[in-house]
């Protein structure tokens, strides 16, 4: 477990497993480095408030925090733009992007949506369909795999995102 203390007044503790993939606990800590640097300008009731939707603004703020930390705007348009194809963008270039950064998929997803890269009510259908749901977990290896034996980039392996904003 480690231990982070802000000013002396709280204690964040982040619980680390052994069972969380290397990109959980990077993006848990970059969330819980939010709270560590932010806990002097919320008050307990702004911290514990939910909105009606049951989400609690402040855990939304770290989320976004987490993911502009760890997925910079400028690199991450730039890697997204080199693997684009037509238009498309294949779940196997998403994996590698996420790998490159260190983060999970459905953090790199949220990312690009908030980037107006990808729209995000397909993003949605996508999760609700349960094509991207534990994709990590399952295909961390495929594209170490593929490459080793022969791969071919114009050949699609998976269903390709075909939503993509023109921008």
């Amino acid at each position: 477990m480690t231990s982070l203390k802000a000013s002396g007044k709280r204690d964040t503790k982040v619980n680390e497993t052994g069972n969380d993939a290397p990109w959980r606990r990077n993006y848990d800590l970059a969330h819980e480095f939010f709270h560590l640097i932010t806990w002097d300008y919320f008050s307990p009731e702004e911290i514990y408030k939910r909105n009606k939707h049951g989400k609690n603004r402040i855990e939304q703020l770290a989320d976004v925090f987490a993911s502009a930390f760890l997925l910079p705007e400028e690199e991450l348009r730039n890697e997204f733009k080199k693997r684009i194809k037509k238009n498309h963008i294949s779940y196997l270039d998403l994996t590698e992007i996420a790998r490159e950064f260190d983060v999970s998929i459905e953090a790199l997803l949220w990312r690009l949506v908030n980037l107006n890269l990808i729209e995000k009510d397909t993003v949605i259908k996508e999760f609700e369909r349960g094509n991207i749901k534990d994709f990590d977990k399952k295909f961390s290896e495929v594209t170490s795999f593929l490459k080793k034996y022969g791969y071919n980039e114009d050949e699609d392996y998976s269903v390709a995102y075909d939503i993509i904003r023109n921008t």
